[in-house]
């Protein structure tokens, strides 16, 4: 795949808005919607090991994934939570 100038525009555009700024920590895109960008890595979604027919092996791979998933979108919205109250005790002062 090529990449135009117009592509890579909205790439530059779109890494500036997500990338948090120095000074306050936080993104353009944090700022604004009050969350960080939500991007889809299949990589992080594709089982580890490919159905061999033995069914429970797989499915236990499955919900060991999937839990792993849930731990870590938890840890997410935990630690916003916390950079919200943070930045809000900051911003107070």
């Amino acid at each position: 795949m090529r990449f135009s100038d117009e592509n890579m525009l909205s790439v530059f555009e779109f890494i500036l808005n997500t990338t948090p700024q120095a000074k306050v920590r936080y993104s353009p895109f944090e700022i604004i919607f009050g969350h960080r960008p939500r991007i889809c890595e299949t990589e992080e979604l594709t089982p580890a090991i490919k159905f061999s027919g033995d069914y429970e092996t797989y499915m236990n791979v499955l919900r060991n994934e999937l839990e792993n998933i849930r731990k870590t979108v938890y840890a997410d919205k935990v630690e916003m939570r916390e950079r919200k109250r943070r930045h809000k005790i900051v911003s107070t002062k």
